[in-house]
């Protein structure tokens, strides 16, 4: 009996992309076992679209949920499918036509808990970058006692990150109720490192089957909900009860996954300055620093993380410690300006290349 493979989408507001979706789906080398579309609340007219998808389709599963992240909406996508393996492409990606028979072809041969492909990455200015895996297997239990190749996209052999380019067994995540949490972000990291905490086998091929579309830097703001500090709150508690677990003694895993802690707690409070944000006076922001200072990644940072942090995050490292509030308020409120402000960021970049 061939490996079944149920792929889960979740759609917010997607009539744009959609229907390219789902045809690239259909037009695939190799059957899929389902598709599961799972509507998170959108507004437009992509579950219209959809419906008629599925009516002609009878391997097309279309629910309509509430607006509640794409976190939760993966979820209900898991909770209602039957494949034996699950993936879970963006809605707005494109995705080779043979993706689905070359991972079929490779489970059905080895079956890994864990299969994770190369993707190539496509910015906003056109450039394309190309990661490429070397052919790799490894058992879970090795690469949870050193997950440091594994912390990030970038890695040699990078597993945290995005799920887009991963297959995940779907008895893993049921049998261990393992969840995408309701966070508004980074609730795919923290899913793949609880799904880890399970698997026995890993493996890599060097097959690029998917195409990332990078965000626009200039609008990457937007996607922090206000209250980004509750996904930075979440995550915190997920590596602790993950990667942070794993081995104790793995020092340069535990010095990553500080460095990436402490920097998204920065992001939170730079997230204060946004205008999304209903109160935005000094004396506000002061306190809402002074809280997340206890609350978020800062206070328990160990001294060694700061070695792997650039200037910026090494003075607000410094700032953190001696619990500087004040100062810590310019300094990311002149942070945020200059991210959120194309000219300026120009002629930094511009500045800076004339002194190399």
């Amino acid at each position: 009996m061939s490996t079944k493979i149920s792929i889960i989408i979740p759609m917010y507001n997607g009539e744009k992309y959609i229907e390219n979706t789902i045809t690239k789906l259909l037009n695939q080398t190799c059957h899929f076992h389902e598709l599961i579309i799972v509507d998170d609340g959108s507004t437009d007219n992509c579950f219209h679209i959809c419906e008629q998808y599925a009516e002609r389709n009878k391997n097309i599963k279309l629910i309509h949920t509430e607006n509640r992240g794409s976190g939760p909406a993966r979820t209900t996508g898991v909770l209602n499918s039957t494949g034996d393996y699950l993936y879970f492409p963006d809605a707005d990606d494109d995705l080779a036509h043979n993706l689905i028979e070359t991972v079929q072809a490779y489970l059905e041969k080895n079956p890994a808990d864990l299969l994770v492909f190369g993707f190539n990455t496509i910015y906003p200015d056109g450039e394309k970058e190309e990661k490429k895996y070397t052919p790799y297997s490894i058992e879970g239990s090795q690469a949870r006692n050193d997950y440091s190749r594994f912390c990030s996209m970038e890695s040699e052999y990078g597993i945290q990150g995005a799920p887009w380019n991963k297959v995940f067994k779907r008895s893993i995540i049921t049998d261990n109720n393992v969840v995408f949490p309701a966070l508004r972000r980074h609730q795919d990291e923290a899913f793949i490192s609880s799904y880890v905490n399970y698997v026995e086998t890993i493996s890599f091929i060097p097959d690029v089957l998917y195409t990332y579309y990078a965000n626009d830097p200039n609008l990457e703001w937007r996607k922090f909900p206000a209250d980004y500090e509750d996904s930075v709150i979440g995550l915190i508690k997920n590596r602790k009860e993950t990667i942070l677990q794993w081995n104790r003694n793995d020092k340069k895993t535990h010095m990553i996954i500080g460095q990436q802690l402490f920097c998204r707690s920065v992001k939170a409070c730079e997230n204060l300055f946004s205008p999304k944000q209903s109160n935005t006076t000094k004396d506000y922001i002061c306190k809402k620093i002074e809280k997340f200072l206890n609350d978020l990644y800062f206070s328990e940072c160990p001294e060694n993380v700061r070695n792997r942090l650039g200037t910026y995050h090494k003075f607000v490292f410094k700032l953190s410690k001696e619990r500087k509030v004040k100062s810590l308020f310019y300094v990311l409120k002149l942070k945020y300006l200059i991210d959120n402000n194309y000219h300026i960021r120009k002629f930094l970049r511009r500045y800076m290349r004339s002194k190399v």
